[in-house]
């Protein structure tokens, strides 16, 4: 496992360096977010995701609320970049598409379980 996250962690250091030369405000705001990451990725190693596979409504209530994000950004979402696939909520921008990518893995994983 560790194997796995050395290239990653190398590639985080360098990024923050550069970042750093780059703004001080991007550098902590990124430092943010990666220690955020690696607590969530702590926490997740620990949980036995495999017991909510038995939580068919919540699966599925996952699913369906990810598909009406989807039809709310169809109607609503911010175009960035070209793109209107952003849903802003408040200081947050997020692309529901992400979710639904998760989403999706749960359900397969429910379905071929």
């Amino acid at each position: 496992m560790m194997a796995l996250f050395a290239p990653v962690g190398f590639l985080l250091i360098a990024s923050i360096v550069v970042l750093s030369s780059i703004s001080l405000q991007l550098f902590y705001l990124q430092l943010t977010w990666i220690a955020l990451g690696v607590v969530t990725v702590a926490i997740l190693y620990f949980v036995d995701w495999r017991s909510f596979l038995n939580y068919r409504w919540l699966i599925w209530g996952f699913y369906f609320f990810t598909l009406i994000l989807l039809v709310i950004v169809h109607f609503e979402g911010s175009l960035i970049r070209g793109a209107q696939s952003w849903l802003v909520v408040g200081p947050f921008r997020v692309q529901p598409v992400e979710l639904v990518k998760i989403a999706l893995i749960v359900v397969y994983a429910h379905y071929f379980s």
